[in-house]
C-alpha cells in the first residue's frame, strides 16, 4: 500500500511539474473538447500541435484524449446524422452500404454524402465546444484551483513530520 501512495504522489509530481491550475484547467478542457471531436482518425494528432504550440501539458491532453475516445466512437454517429440532417444529405447509414461501397462506379455518388455529412459534423462540434468551453474552463480551473490548496497543505503538514 505503501509503494502505491508513493507512485501517486509521483504521478501527481509529475501532472503538476511547471504549470499552474490554469494552464492545466486550460489543457484539460481543450483535451475534452478535442477528444470528442468526430474525427476519430485526427485528435491525437490535433492535441500534440496544440499542447506544443501553447506550451500546455501534453501528456495530460492525450491522457485525456485517449480516455475520452471509446465516448468520441458513441458520439460519432449522432454527429454524423445531424450533421447529414445539417447538410440535406442522406444519414450516413443510408449511405455506407456495402454495395456502394463494392461498386466503385457509385463511389463518387456514396462519399460526396459523406464528406457533407462530415462537414455537417464538425460544425455542429464547433459550435457545441464555443458553447463548452467556458464552462469546461471554469469547472476545471475551479476543481484544480482547490485541489492546488489541498495539495500546498499537505505538503506543509507533511513538511512539519
Amino acid at each position: 500500500m505503501h509503494a502505491a501512495r508513493q507512485i501517486r504522489r509521483l504521478l501527481g509530481r509529475l501532472l503538476w511539474a511547471g504549470s499552474s491550475p490554469r494552464r492545466l484547467a486550460l489543457a484539460l478542457s481543450l483535451a475534452i473538447l478535442l477528444g470528442l471531436m468526430p474525427l476519430p482518425w485526427g485528435t491525437s494528432l490535433l492535441c500534440a500541435a496544440l499542447a506544443l504550440s501553447l506550451r500546455l501539458n501534453l501528456a495530460l491532453m492525450q491522457a485525456v484524449n485517449f480516455a475520452l475516445y471509446p465516448l468520441q466512437l458513441v458520439l460519432l454517429l449522432p454527429f454524423f446524422h445531424a450533421g447529414a440532417s445539417l447538410a440535406g444529405v442522406p444519414a450516413p447509414g443510408a449511405i455506407l452500404s456495402l454495395s456502394a461501397l463494392l461498386d466503385l462506379s457509385r463511389m463518387a455518388g456514396t462519399l460526396a454524402p459523406l464528406a457533407f455529412a462530415a462537414a455537417g459534423a464538425l460544425l455542429l462540434w464547433l459550435l457545441a465546444a464555443l458553447l463548452l468551453w467556458p464552462v469546461l474552463y471554469g469547472l476545471s480551473l475551479y476543481a484544480l484551483q482547490r485541489l492546488a490548496h489541498q495539495r500546498s497543505a499537505d505538503d506543509f503538514a507533511e513538511l512539519e513530520k
